[in-house]
């Protein structure tokens, strides 16, 4: 493969990188006679090559879990024909020079492909101009090995490191080749994760690991009823606790609507132990505020009154009332509610700020630097490049570490004590103050005609908060974040009809894991299966009948392939023996296919249900379309952490009690545990497609491949999470 680009393209692509590509930035090379001096080829922002045969690749990702550090670097050093042994992988400061730097939707891999491929075989096209210019030999006669450049005919070699005084003073190509799939040695391996050792060791890095000379610590305290503020509180009192240095009122409303929450009063002390003992000596009266009218069962009954009237329409093809109400035909309404979820990464909200007169430094782990960068410019009131955002590991993020407001309070708090201080949240602070997948209430109708079974319509009518409700009530419907999924129905349906009623709720909301595909991909894969029993065919059947004949379409930016959702429910299907399982009482076999992020995914799910109700998920085979796996480890890795992510949606939800979030930590927000993880088997589709999301796509189908497996073991639909005690008695029905 060749990329063609002039000189002039080239730079002006490299120098205005925007949000969805990296910033390639030949621009942003060394000085050619620096480098000579330096004895170093860096050739762009995220790769330089010492005169000691060391590569260094700046990735301008963060890592959260998903093994990005690894993927990306592989890529660049496979186009470079690089001795892996020889990298080392260095997160990226937050710098301009590095492109867009958001760490969300998947995207990571998807976006980088081309540019750090281009980027690995820039460098190695340098080194072998380098070459063949020493040895006066021809560059068609020069080949490459790992790190080395050779010269077959004459049996010479030279390591990268010996060629990079050469190659820096050369101008930037204009025409790159990539390597050829068949010569790729490292991507498609399964490489283990270059920071591994050092997590499960303790020598990793983590935001709350940070400890400067001088820091202290800081707690903030905030009203648990949402939007309250702060009444009186005995900052004496506090005071008197050994270690607290400072007892500080924050209000950092002001600034922003990621920040509309934070008010309340912050300790800072010597040690977290003593900032907590002055947390619970403070005596806090708040106002509570109007919010404190709100409780669950008030919204649940708003949201699923809604769902009998119409909504904004977000996608509609045909008539869908025409169809539904039609002779010869068989139709059916269920009602599907998603709760509110919590993000509740191991570890919670932290960051360390430092703000003097002229700067202000912050270390933390964040998702998109972009807007931890933002919020402490304004609170600071300082120039961009007087405010430096440092990027931690990040110990689990799903969306909740792309808002940035504990950065904000932190910035606020070092502020005020002109000290460097750490801001660590607690486990209560990070349940009850996150921003939380909404709640949603699901009407689905649907009609098959009796005489050859086709379903002929269908009706998804969405309602409840937006996610975006971090800007108000006056948020436009439909919105598009809400019916993620549900717009993307693959399914050859002639008649389809998706809608979205808007109920405002002031409970902070935002992206979480796989966004709305984690409701839709519930609620429409529960359907269908419905479906399936209405028209009593096999559900892998019914699935592929309805994908066979459809068509793929463009929703958006994204691109739906109904093909490819029925190879890969074909794939797996065959893996786990589909049809080939006997059945008792008790026991089930479910399946589900779904699309999110330019991945399709179907898993099946084996259950068993007991006499009291509880379900065990014994075995899930899960196989992914993710077009080429550029490190299959890695791959495997993220559809096991889905699915664990998954299986805890069915018995999590964070409610609301009088304006309050009525969970508090892991204790009654209950999460899957490792007692509890079934047996997983996961198998990768062989695809030579541009890669597509790992970090998500495997989550949305879990949940309807476990429900519908409980309904094939005691007949009962599960049409509410979390399950709850929607099962008791079944045995006696």
């Amino acid at each position: 493969m060749r990329v063609e680009l002039d000189r002039r393209t080239f730079l002006r692509l490299t120098a205005t990188a925007g949000a969805a590509a990296v910033m390639l930035g030949f621009s942003h090379a060394i000085d050619a006679s620096e480098q000579a001096v330096a004895g170093k080829l860096a050739p762009d922002a995220m790769l330089e090559i010492g005169s000691d045969d060391s590569i260094t690749i700046w990735i301008p990702r963060q890592e959260m879990g998903q093994g990005v550090r690894t993927s990306l670097a592989m890529i660049v050093a496979e186009e470079l024909d690089a001795d892996w042994s020889r990298v080392r992988v260095i997160q990226a400061p937050f710098d301009a020079k590095y492109g867009a730097q958001r760490t969300g939707g998947s995207l990571s891999v998807r976006e980088l492909w081309d540019p750090l491929r281009k980027t690995g075989a820039t460098a190695r096209w340098m080194l072998i101009q380098a070459a063949a210019t020493a040895w006066s030999v021809p560059i068609e006669q020069i080949a490459t090995a790992p790190s080395l450049v050779r010269h077959p005919l004459t049996a010479r070699s030279a390591s990268y490191g010996s060629l990079v005084v050469r190659a820096s003073t050369l101008p930037v190509p204009g025409d790159v080749t990539l390597e050829s799939r068949t010569s790729w040695r490292i991507i498609g391996r399964k490489i283990p994760r270059v920071d591994g050792p050092d997590i499960v060791t303790g020598r990793a890095t983590y935001g709350c690991d940070v400890k400067p000379d001088g820091m202290l610590f800081a707690t903030f305290v905030r009203c648990p009823v949402i939007g309250g503020k702060v009444r009186s509180f005995d900052a004496e009192r506090a005071r008197q606790i050994a270690g607290v240095h400072s007892v500080v009122a924050i209000d950092g409303t002001s600034h922003g609507p990621m920040m509309q929450w934070a008010n309340g009063v912050a300790i800072v002390a010597d040690s977290t132990w003593a900032a907590l003992r002055g947390r619970e000596a403070l005596a806090i009266e708040w106002v509570e505020g109007a919010n404190a009218r709100w409780t669950q069962s008030e919204i649940v009954a708003a949201i699923s009154k809604l769902g009998e009237r119409q909504g904004t329409p977000g996608r509609t093809s045909g008539d869908v009332d025409a169809a539904l109400s039609a002779g010869r035909r068989r139709s059916i309404t269920s009602d599907y509610i998603a709760p509110y979820l919590s993000h509740s990464p191991l570890e919670t909200m932290n960051c360390l700020a430092e703000v003097t007169d002229d700067r202000c430094s912050v270390r933390a782990p964040v998702q998109f630097p972009n807007l931890a960068h933002a919020i402490a410019q304004r609170i600071t009131g300082l120039p961009a490049d007087r405010v430096t955002v440092e990027i931690s590991l990040l110990g689990g993020g799903f969306g909740r570490r792309i808002y940035a407001d504990y950065v904000g309070e932190a910035v606020l708090i070092a502020k005020a004590v002109s000290r460097p201080v750490q801001l660590l949240w607690t486990r209560e602070d990070d349940t009850q103050h996150g921003f939380y997948r909404p709640l949603s209430h699901h009407r689905m109708s649907a009609a098959i005609d009796e005489e050859n079974g086709d379903v002929v319509a269908w009706r998804h009518r969405i309602s409840g908060p937006s996610r975006d409700a971090v800007r108000g009530p006056e948020v436009e419907t439909p919105e598009r974040s809400e019916i993620y999924g549900a717009n993307q129905l693959a399914y050859a349906i002639p008649n389809v009809r998706v809608e979205f009623n808007h109920y405002y709720v002031p409970i902070p909301c935002g992206p979480w894991r796989s966004v709305a595909y984690s409701q839709s991909g519930f609620v429409i894969e529960c359907f269908v299966d419905e479906l399936a029993h209405l028209a009593a065919t096999d559900p892998v059947e019914f699935r592929l009948r309805l994908l066979a004949d459809a068509k793929p379409f463009t929703d958006g930016d994204t691109l739906v392939e109904p093909a490819r959702m029925r190879r890969v429910l074909q794939f797996t299907a065959a893996k786990a023996a589909w049809g080939k399982r006997q059945s008792r009482k008790g026991s089930g076999r479910g399946v589900a296919v779904t699309i999110d992020h330019g991945s399709s995914v179907a898993h099946v799910a084996d259950v068993t249900v007991d006499r009291e109700g509880e379900v065990r998920v014994e075995r899930i085979v899960s196989g992914i379309d993710c077009g080429l796996a550029v490190n299959p480890d890695a791959i495997m890795a993220q559809v096991e952490g889905s699915i664990a992510m998954a299986l805890s949606t069915l018995k999590s939800e964070i409610t609301i009690d009088r304006g309050r979030i009525a969970q508090s930590s892991y204790a009654d927000y209950d999460v899957i545990r490792m007692s509890e993880m079934p047996r997983v088997d996961v198998h990768i589709l062989p695809s030579s497609d541009p890669p597509g999301g790992v970090g998500e796509p495997p989550l949305p189908g879990v949940a309807p491949a476990v429900l519908n497996a409980v309904f094939a073991a005691t007949g009962r639909r599960v049409r509410r999470l979390p399950i709850g005690n929607a099962l008791e008695g079944w045995s006696r029905a």
